[in-house]
């Protein structure tokens, strides 16, 4: 359970890649946080994670933009697009919006400080296939989500430093619940974030 006090707000970014841009970019510019932690869960792509356990992330990717599916996909880079440029009359100080976009890392206990790959999906893994193809586009990812990598961007753009802490909540690919500890993962989210909370008051 969360125990803030009320110089933090808790806000829903929705479900999916793209309500969670669009509701980030609109709670920004409602709240101008100083900093922002999007939290929530995520499934595990490599074994370091433990399945119920939290992690923090250095970095966020973008998986399923662009064009074909499967092994035949193509990313928007591959492409030579980039998801948004501002053009001169733009003085944006955040820049343009493509490849991994950086992330504040939070001091976890016991975390390694390393790169730590988060891999932001259209639709999540529904096997081990998809779990393979992904790491072949993209190998240092650790887990997959459905929307850090459109808060961050959104984040990117109206200049607002953001973290992101996700619960692992299951292993990518596996659809049955059954295995899923989303309870637990939740907890130990909610465990970090108090305690950020308490040592910034």
């Amino acid at each position: 359970m969360l125990e803030l006090d009320s110089s933090f707000k808790i806000a829903l970014c929705g479900f999916g890649p793209i309500v969670a841009g669009i509701r980030a970019s609109m709670l920004i510019q409602q709240h101008q946080p100083e900093h922002v932690i999007l939290s929530g869960i995520a499934g595990a792509l490599h074994q370091s994670l433990s399945i119920g356990s939290a992690c923090s992330f250095s970095q966020v990717v973008c998986y399923g933009i662009g064009a074909g599916t499967g092994s035949q996909h193509l990313s928007a880079e591959e492409m030579g697009w980039s998801f948004f440029e501002p053009d001169n009359s733009e003085q944006s100080p955040a820049g343009g919006v493509e490849g991994p976009l950086s992330l504040s890392q939070l001091p976890l206990p016991n975390e390694e400080t390393s790169t730590r790959e988060l891999l932001t999906v259209c639709s999540s893994s529904a096997s081990a296939d998809d779990v393979a193809q992904r790491l072949v586009k993209h190998p240092q990812a650790i887990a997959e989500d459905m929307e850090s990598y459109s808060v961050a961007a959104a984040c990117r753009l109206l200049n607002v430093p953001v973290s992101v802490v996700r619960g692992i909540s299951n292993e990518a690919g596996d659809r049955d619940k059954e295995n899923w500890q989303v309870e637990s993962a939740l907890g130990a989210v909610a465990e970090i974030v108090n305690s950020i909370a308490k040592a910034d008051t």
